[in-house]
């Protein structure tokens, strides 16, 4: 959700289109940003064309959660990853390369 919300511009997206992106039901996608709202990570606003139409909007408090994971994501796949195969990256290439033409479907 704040990967979502990081990219998207001006660190906003409608909930509609939120929940629908990332495949949650609508009361899904409220209830995971009533605990992100809750922890100070986003914040609601009303839409301004659309009376009944509602944006989650990123905090910096938000970006900065985001910012510390990403570098724990980024060394657990180092570790769990990346370096069990330092020494056969053909390997892991090829296995990418089979995932992404559905070839292990």
């Amino acid at each position: 959700m704040l990967w979502e919300l990081t990219n998207a511009p001006g660190n906003r997206v409608r909930m509609r289109d939120l929940a629908d992106h990332l495949l949650f039901t609508r009361s899904g996608a409220t209830r995971l940003i009533d605990r992100l709202e809750a922890a100070g990570y986003v914040e609601r606003d009303g839409c301004d064309q659309d009376g009944r139409g509602v944006f989650a909007n990123l905090t910096e408090s938000g970006f900065e959660k985001f910012e510390s994971a990403t570098v724990d994501y980024v060394a657990a796949l180092r570790r769990h990853f990346l370096n069990p195969l330092r020494g056969d990256l053909d390997t892991m290439r090829r296995l990418l390369q089979r995932l992404e033409s559905d070839e292990l479907l």
